[in-house]
């Protein structure tokens, strides 16, 4: 998918119904590394012609605030983020709460935990699957 700045409305859209909630929970989103709050998500439907992927939009969106979070904003996604939030000013993701840099500390901590953790799942795993092998030698 090419974004274009012609599908923001579109995109925008899928995001208006969500409604921020102060007590939304969040988490590392591990394929990105960053954060995500529960009032965030849209539904991840595409438009019937799949032209624009919200779920990819929404990944995008969250690497960008991510950028900001670290006080290195990602200058090509910019314009899209600009234009998002003109298009759709309430998304919860927009709270600057939630784009401060004072987060910085928190997700690079949440990060390697998470990190280290998926390394023991993949630990376990590994060994589970040569005692598997193990076990099926003739």
């Amino acid at each position: 998918m090419e974004l274009t700045l012609e599908q923001i409305p579109a995109l925008a859209a899928k995001f208006k119904p969500l409604k921020f909630d102060p007590d939304a929970k969040r988490s590392v989103e591990v394929l990105g590394c960053a954060f995500v709050w529960t009032d965030e998500k849209p539904l991840f439907e595409d438009t019937p012609d799949g032209t624009i992927s919200v779920t990819r939009f929404f990944q995008y969106l969250l690497w960008y605030r991510k950028s900001l979070i670290q006080q290195k904003p990602f200058g090509p996604f910019t314009e899209y983020w600009e234009a998002f939030r003109d298009a759709c000013p309430t998304w919860p993701g927009f709270h600057p709460e939630r784009c401060s840099p004072s987060l910085h500390g928190e997700l690079t901590a949440e990060v390697e935990t998470g990190m280290a953790k998926l390394d023991r799942f993949f630990d376990l795993c590994e060994r589970k699957r040569r005692r598997g092998n193990e076990n099926n030698v003739d």
